[in-house]
């Protein structure tokens, strides 16, 4: 691990580091505000690359305080399904690359300054 990225030594990238069980994970019967939260918040991509990814996630979150929903209570149908679905697509964060390097390409070309 790098920063708190996976760090792929044979291709020389970054991966963002998503949990598998995020809020209690995709099979989970029922969600609760509190597992929104705690999913949101157990992405960690502090280059901030899956930064809109995430931030659906924080939307969601956000309406669910709008509507004053309790920490424990299970989300609305439509709330769910699309929360459902987030969690998906943060499942294929862990498909999702970074260069490591961004600089030149070949070692033996030449740079002036």
């Amino acid at each position: 691990m790098v920063l708190g990225l996976v760090y792929g030594s044979v291709k020389d990238n970054l991966r963002v580091r998503a949990d598998k069980k995020l809020g209690g994970g995709p099979d989970k019967e029922k969600f609760t505000r509190r597992d929104v939260l705690s999913a949101v918040m157990g992405v960690w991509d502090p280059l901030g690359q899956a930064s809109p990814l995430v931030l659906r996630g924080k939307k969601i979150n956000q309406r669910l305080c709008t509507m004053k929903y309790d920490w424990d209570e299970y989300l609305p149908q439509d709330i769910e399904e699309e929360f459902r679905q987030w969690l998906s697509d943060v499942e294929k964060l862990r498909d999702m690359a970074i260069p490591r390097s961004f600089g030149l390409k070949d070692a033996d070309e030449q740079v002036e300054m």
